[in-house]
């Protein structure tokens, strides 16, 4: 039986691939996106996320517009990675709309309705953090949450001590990871492990050869990680990753080390991926991030 997820995420090439791999995992049954700002402005992300459901075949999927301003500052954006527009060529426009409505409270709303959802983050945590403060009860109704984000025994991809997603809002991940929810990690230390190359490509579909044709070209002789590809992977099947229970303290500073996650002595323990099958992870992706289309629905 498949578990239903709400994916709350900022395309950005990597969560578009992550998005369709989702959509072609019969572990999960992707009920809803909500979409916040981070690799792209939100109406950008709101947008890619209706490219990604057009592309993987299930535009009946809701769209549903969260934040597009961090809890404190700006987002930084990283077209510089992912190109332009986000994806970094232009798809075809989608075929629906996002819903009138606010993520956060379209999650808790639809948290109460059904007897067990799970949320999968794979940008700033910022809806998160607000879903939180709005309606604290949801952390007993989420039946786990999968955040891609941090970097706890590794450098940083943003900055030497930061990973992207928690850079971007250190103050939504400080209350995200000290909430008590029911927290699967999967950051840097797991995702720089799985590598996805230039030839892994040309037997993808045409979109996803397009898509990864034009990423090489911005970033010759480089490796893809595409880390919320791994997220997924780990979201349809824990057993990809060894996690510890660990507590994680977000540095909040204006310091250079603002963003950083570190193992901490006091506050609840989360579940941390350190650990990786990344053979296995990796052709989960190849299979299912990167395969021919399945038939259309919606």
């Amino acid at each position: 039986m498949s578990e239903r997820v709400i994916i709350d995420t900022d395309p950005g090439l990597d969560d578009f691939f992550a998005i369709v791999q989702a959509l072609r995992s019969p572990e999960l049954e992707v009920h809803a996106l909500t979409t916040v700002g981070g690799n792209v402005p939100l109406s950008y992300a709101t947008r890619n996320a209706l490219r990604a459901l057009r592309h993987g075949g299930r535009s009946d999927v809701p769209v549903v517009p969260g934040s597009a301003r961090p809890l404190k500052g700006r987002f930084g954006y990283a077209f510089y990675f992912h190109g332009p527009g986000g994806l970094g060529i232009p798809l075809r426009r989608p075929e629906t709309g996002p819903l009138e409505a606010d993520a956060v409270d379209f999650i808790a709303s639809e948290s109460i309705k059904s007897e067990e959802i799970a949320l999968i983050a794979l940008g700033p945590l910022t809806n998160v953090a607000r879903l939180l403060q709005r309606h604290p009860y949801i952390k007993g109704k989420l039946s786990r949450l999968i955040v891609m984000g941090g970097a706890v025994d590794v450098p940083g991809n943003v900055t030497p001590h930061a990973e992207f997603n928690v850079w971007n809002d250190p103050e939504a991940a400080a209350l995200v990871l000290s909430s008590g929810a029911p927290i699967t990690l999967v950051g840097l230390d797991v995702c720089h492990l799985v590598e996805v190359s230039e030839a892994d490509f040309a037997g993808a579909d045409p979109v996803a050869r397009r898509l990864g044709e034009a990423w090489f070209r911005r970033h010759p002789g480089k490796v893809l990680n595409l880390a919320d590809c791994v997220a997924i992977a780990v979201a349809s099947d824990l057993s990809v990753v060894e996690t510890e229970r660990v507590a994680i303290a977000v540095d909040i500073t204006a310091a250079q080390t603002r963003g950083r996650t570190t193992r901490s002595t006091a506050g609840p323990e989360i579940d941390v991926a350190l650990r990786v099958d990344a053979g296995r992870v990796r052709k989960v992706i190849l299979e299912r991030a990167l395969a021919t289309p399945l038939p259309r629905r919606g």
